[in-house]
C-alpha cells in the first residue's frame, strides 16, 4: 500500500504490517498521523505518548468475599444482635439489584472505568449452593468462586482464591484498579503485588470500616470507601431464628389428664 493512501483512509492497524519497506521513509509529519490515527481507533479519548495504540485499554474488576459481605452487612443493617445473626438468617431481595448497586458504588472508586467483571467468593453450605448463590451465578459478569466449609462452619480456601486472582489479573495486565469488598488482613499480600505491577487497590467496606477491616489492609490500599448501613438495609431481608422447644423444668413434666 502507498504512503499517499494511507494519508486519505481511516486508520486500520493491518496498514502498518502492509507498509513493508516503505516503512523506513515514514517522515515525521506521517508518523505523528499514524500515531493521531491509532489513538482515535483504540481510546475515545487522546492519550499521550509515542505509541499509546500499543498498551489495551484496561477496566477494573470486582472482587466480594462474601463471608465478610453477609457478617458485616448484616450487622451494619440491623445492628448487633445477641445471639449473632447467621448467614442463613440473611437472603438477598434481589441479586441483581443488589449486583447493579455494588456496581455502581465499585465504579465511583475508579473513575468510571468499564468493568471487566465481578468475582464473588463464598464457601458451599452442602453438597449443593444455596439459592442466592446460584442465583449469582447465573448472572452475566460475574464468575462464582467457590471454597469450603468446615466443621465448625468457617470459609476454608477462599481468601487463596482472592489472592490468585487479585494477582494473576494484574500480572496480565487485564486491570487498572481492583475493587475489593473485605476486611481481612490475609489479603495484603495480593495488595502489594498488585500494586507492584501498577494496579491501584480498592477497599469498599460493609459498613463501618473502623470496626470491621484490618487498620494494616486500610494503610496498604490506595482508598477506602464503604456501603453504608442503608444500602445493605435495601437489599437484605432477615429471617427470625426458628425458635427450639426447650424441655420442660424438672419437676413439671406435663401430666396425661384423668
Amino acid at each position: 500500500m502507498a504512503l499517499a493512501e494511507m494519508r486519505n483512509k481511516p486508520f486500520d492497524p493491518i496498514d502498518i504490517r502492509l507498509l513493508g519497506a516503505d516503512a523506513v521513509m515514514l517522515d515525521a509529519d506521517f508518523l505523528a498521523h499514524l500515531v493521531e490515527q491509532a489513538n482515535a481507533f483504540a481510546y475515545p479519548e487522546p492519550r499521550k505518548g509515542l505509541y499509546p495504540f500499543l498498551t489495551p485499554k484496561r477496566g477494573y474488576a470486582i472482587f466480594v468475599d462474601a463471608g465478610y459481605f453477609f457478617a458485616a452487612g448484616a450487622q451494619a443493617a440491623f445492628g448487633p444482635r445477641t445471639p449473632p445473626i447467621t448467614r442463613k438468617q440473611v437472603s438477598v431481595k434481589s441479586s441483581r439489584a443488589m449486583l447493579d448497586a455494588l456496581c455502581h458504588g465499585a465504579a465511583a472508586t475508579t473513575g468510571n472505568l468499564p468493568l471487566l467483571r465481578v468475582y464473588w467468593y463464598d464457601a458451599m453450605p452442602g453438597p449443593r449452593m444455596s439459592l442466592d448463590q446460584s442465583a449469582l451465578a447465573l448472572l452475566s459478569g460475574v464468575k462464582l468462586r467457590l471454597g469450603a466449609l468446615n466443621s465448625a462452619g468457617e470459609q476454608k480456601g477462599v481468601d487463596s482464591l482472592i489472592v490468585t486472582d487479585i494477582i494473576d489479573l494484574a500480572r496480565n495486565r487485564a486491570i487498572s484498579d481492583a475493587v475489593v469488598v473485605t476486611g481481612d488482613e490475609d489479603l495484603r499480600i495480593a495488595f502489594q503485588v498488585a500494586q507492584s505491577f501498577g494496579v491501584r487497590v480498592h477497599i469498599l467496606a460493609a459498613g463501618d470500616p473502623t470496626k470491621n477491616v484490618s487498620p494494616s489492609l486500610q494503610m496498604g490500599a490506595d482508598s477506602v470507601t464503604a456501603l453504608d448501613s442503608a444500602w445493605f438495609g435495601s437489599h437484605f431481608d432477615l429471617t427470625a431464628p426458628t425458635a427450639t422447644s426447650s424441655p420442660p423444668p424438672p419437676g413439671r413434666a406435663s401430666e396425661t389428664p384423668r
